[in-house]
């Protein structure tokens, strides 16, 4: 099962977050300032209005990219892209919504941990986080099926979600190998998950996503 696991984020580490150059150009939904946090392969965070129907970042709203190096060395990825995330989020004088898809969500977790004892972070009510395609998902993240595990050097082993200050919404497609791993060993739910690594993750299958449906969020 761990060897198959690992298999399995390896594939999806290569081919989950495909490049998508379609124009940002449907904006309407949450207020306050949203801070964004892309996938893979999308630096500079500006993917991120598109997702869920474009309905992340409403007119008259600001948003502010976080951007980090978002490679496949996720590790070092996080490690660069902490300090600017912090800033904004400790700094921004509005009410602020850190959304984050997929290698985004490490950065955003990590954030949720780093502001439990830190004296400048937000007041309960004027943070919150939408976190898209998150490993972090308590029942079905492979951050929370497979506790502490990582790849040394690549990702790292953070483990489930941690208690927070903060609400934080979850968002996953059905098999996405990252947000709703098989809870059993079950060949036919391990091979969908095998293949959803191309018709779930990615950022198209993301994008047209009703974000107001209780179907598709925890």
């Amino acid at each position: 099962m761990a060897l198959y696991t690992a298999l399995v984020m390896t594939i999806a580490l290569t081919v989950g977050n495909a490049a998508d150059t379609r124009p940002i150009n449907r904006p309407v939904g949450l207020a306050g300032t949203v801070i964004g946090l892309g996938g893979r392969g999308d630096p500079a965070c500006a993917r991120v209005p598109d997702k869920l129907s474009g309905r992340v970042v409403p007119t008259g709203t600001d948003y502010l990219p976080s951007p980090y190096p978002a490679t496949l060395n996720m590790i070092g990825s996080v490690r660069v892209g902490m300090p600017d995330l912090h800033r904004l989020v400790t700094t921004t004088a509005d009410t602020i919504t850190v959304v984050a898809y997929s290698e985004g969500t490490l950065l955003a977790e990590q954030e949720k941990r780093n502001l439990r004892n830190d004296s400048t972070a937000p007041a309960p009510q004027n943070l919150r986080f939408l976190e898209i395609a998150s490993p972090f998902i308590p029942n079905g993240g492979i951050f929370a099926r497979f506790p502490g595990m990582g790849i040394p050097y690549l990702i790292p082993g953070m483990g489930p979600a941690r208690d927070t200050w903060y609400n934080t919404t979850y968002i996953a497609n059905e098999y996405d190998p990252y947000a709703d791993f098989p809870a059993y060993f079950n060949p036919a739910a391990l091979l969908n998950t095998l293949m959803a690594v191309s018709y779930a993750h990615p950022d198209a299958f993301y994008d047209p996503v009703d974000q107001t449906s209780p179907e598709n969020f925890v």
